[in-house]
């Protein structure tokens, strides 16, 4: 988890992405495939465009697969809606995610 500054949010989102995974038959271990999600937020107008990128790597460095999500939120966001466009962003790459764990599988 990157780009989050607030440790509970990041505690929080962390056990999110664990949860999410775990629940769409994914195996989670610190010894496994690594898949980071990165946080940046672009500030514009009052406005805020939160986008996430979900990177995967394989055991031997390969790049397996990099997806990205946006969403518009007002600016200075409570904490939840961040939680929530992470759910959206990993929803919507579900498929990504799992083709990105099968060719580990391989």
């Amino acid at each position: 988890m990157a780009g989050v500054d607030d440790a509970v949010g990041q505690v929080r989102m962390t056990a999110q992405v664990k949860e999410f995974l775990q629940r769409n038959e994914m195996e989670v271990s610190d010894n496994g495939m690594p898949v980071t999600f990165t946080l940046t937020r672009v500030q514009k107008d009052g406005m805020e465009k939160a986008s996430w990128t979900i990177s995967a790597i394989d055991m031997s460095g390969k790049p397996r697969g990099q997806a990205m999500h946006t969403a518009t939120l007002p600016a200075d966001a409570r904490q939840s809606a961040y939680e929530a466009t992470l759910a959206a962003a990993m929803t919507s790459q579900l498929a990504q995610l799992r083709s990105w764990v099968a060719k580990d599988a391989q």
